[in-house]
């Protein structure tokens, strides 16, 4: 099912949270209420955890409030640079991005993350 069309020249003015507060609220009333199902009599809750993009991904970027640069830290997973990528064949833990240290990546503006 589609859950929001918005023209993309209003997410550049209104920005992220205004255009996407709808579905941000839908999905958190399906994680912390969620929904009762009649049939079987049960209560499921759901958990956004990923979202993912082909060839629109500098939009992905912009929606997640991460740069659309792919020169130095783009990866939404860890912090290893553009160079580094290229010689990686197994997931470095030290590299992780972690969430108590993402205030820190925000504010210095250095890590890939805009908002």
């Amino acid at each position: 099912f589609i859950s929001t069309l918005f023209y993309n020249l209003d997410r550049c003015h209104y920005g992220n949270i205004t255009v996407l507060k709808y579905v941000i609220n839908e999905l958190k009333i399906l994680e912390n209420n969620g929904l009762y199902i009649k049939n079987g009599n049960k209560h499921i809750y759901f958990a956004f955890c990923f979202m993912t993009g082909d060839n629109l991904v500098l939009s992905i970027h912009s929606i997640l409030g991460l740069t659309e640069s792919f020169s130095s830290n783009y990866c939404k997973f860890c912090l290893a640079d553009k160079n580094l990528t290229k010689k990686l064949i197994t997931e470095q833990s030290n590299l992780l991005r972690l969430k108590n240290e993402y205030v820190y990546y925000l504010e210095n503006k250095n890590f890939g993350i805009k908002e």
